[in-house]
């Protein structure tokens, strides 16, 4: 096949190799906690360094499942079922949490 360049175009060089070698995933759980368990072991067989989860179907009075060596960055739905949020990022890397003016 080919494809024709037109203009400032360039081919990709591939990875840059002065950026960190990371893996960063999203999926909608469906309720996290009943698979918190084979997706801690799937991030560390993966080494997967950030991810982030819709509909994790927490409330605010359900305790975050355990994930060893990640921060758990979390947000559900005030009122209702359904919904939710939760950002992992491994603790290799430093992160700083902000709170949205749109809470």
């Amino acid at each position: 096949m080919n494809i024709p360049l037109i203009g400032n175009v360039h081919p990709n060089p591939g990875p840059d190799s002065r950026l960190p070698n990371y893996s960063a995933i999203s999926c909608n759980c469906n309720g996290l906690r009943s698979s918190a368990v084979e997706l801690s072991d799937f991030l560390v067989r993966h080494k997967v360094k950030v991810t982030c989860l819709q509909e994790t179907k927490l409330t605010p009075n359900v305790q975050t499942p355990k994930f060893p060596d990640y921060a758990v960055l979390r947000k559900e739905r005030p009122a209702g079922g359904g919904g939710g949020v939760v950002t992992l990022v491994h603790h290799s890397l430093a992160i700083t949490a902000l709170v949205s003016p749109l809470n």
